[in-house]
């Protein structure tokens, strides 16, 4: 199943009132959701392209990926966290230019090592972007940390469950809960409904499932 148009981007946080960022203002939500569109969905057009046809689709927030070309005019730049300073200013003009927020980020690697996963947190601080989305559980002891210092939630992305991969786990909402529990409540999922259903999962009952999870976005 491929990814719909739309991400549905929900920033749900626990009754701690901890949050990344300002709330998403009224104007950049649809009836009152927070709805945008994964810069993926376009990943044969540039990130100025993506931006633009999110625009045209009416949407008001995007979710950036790693590596998307930069523009028609600059197809050698890429996008991502280890962009210089010049190339940020340009996509926050050319958001700013479509009346668009960048919310989200991933989904992308965060490593062990702390100044390595710093620069991803950088880059979100520098574009205003409030969710990291990552599969790499690994890293969860260093990204908490980083988590609390810039508070930028992390949501744990889900692709289908490998049948030859025992050890790869994400896909399995019980697994997300466990992981999350005790850990900063910033720190969530990022639910992939479409891949829980080729994982012959069921999106409402694994969302039931995720009930309390404190930090939570979708991917529909």
């Amino acid at each position: 199943m491929k990814k719909a148009l739309l991400t549905l981007a929900l920033l749900a946080v626990s009754a701690s009132g901890l949050r990344a960022a300002e709330p998403i203002p009224d104007s950049h939500r649809i009836n009152g959701v927070a709805i945008g569109c994964q810069a993926y969905t376009f990943n044969r057009f540039t990130a100025f392209e993506a931006i633009e046809k999110a625009s045209a689709a009416g949407a008001k927030l995007i979710e950036l990926y790693p590596g998307q070309k930069l523009s028609p005019a600059e197809p050698e730049t890429k996008l991502d966290h280890h962009a210089s300073a010049g190339t940020l200013v340009k996509v926050k003009a050319k958001l700013a230019e479509h009346g668009i927020m960048a919310v989200a980020y991933g989904v992308v690697g965060l490593s062990k090592d702390e100044a390595e996963s710093r620069k991803v947190f950088e880059f979100c601080k520098t574009m205003g972007i409030r969710v990291i989305n990552t599969e790499s559980t690994d890293a969860l002891d260093t990204f908490e940390k980083l988590v609390k210092e810039y508070d930028i939630m992390v949501g744990f992305h889900n692709h289908p469950r490998r049948e030859n991969d025992p050890n790869y786990k994400v896909w399995d909402p019980n697994y997300i809960m466990e992981l999350v529990k005790d850990r900063d409540p910033r720190i969530g999922a990022c639910a992939d409904t479409g891949h829980w259903m080729r994982s012959d999962l069921k999106p409402v009952d694994c969302l039931r499932i995720l009930k309390g999870c404190r930090g939570l976005t979708l991917h529909a």
